[in-house]
């Protein structure tokens, strides 16, 4: 499972951003990706989903497969949850 998750992680990350241009330029035509005219209401909820979209890619841009040591450290220390303590 978990070689699934991380090949369809890296897809998305590798062909995501490429997606979010597509969509971009069909807005700055006012149209759908399939060539339809579209509302003012769809085109600024497709805006922000592209925003969101792009925001994601650019933070995730050093993404590995293999995990990332750089998050564990960045985390502190770790605690026994309270409920595995020996005071219980």
């Amino acid at each position: 499972m978990m070689s699934t998750g991380a090949a369809n992680r890296r897809q998305l990350l590798e062909q995501g951003p490429a997606f979010a241009r597509q969509i971009r330029d069909a807005l700055a035509k006012n149209e759908n990706l399939a060539g339809k005219p579209i509302t003012l209401e769809k085109r600024l909820a497709y805006a922000g989903d592209v925003a969101w979209a792009e925001r994601y890619f650019a933070e995730r841009g050093g993404f590995s497969a293999g995990g990332s040591s750089r998050r564990a450290a960045n985390c502190g220390t770790m605690q026994k949850p309270l409920f595995l303590s020996e005071a219980n």
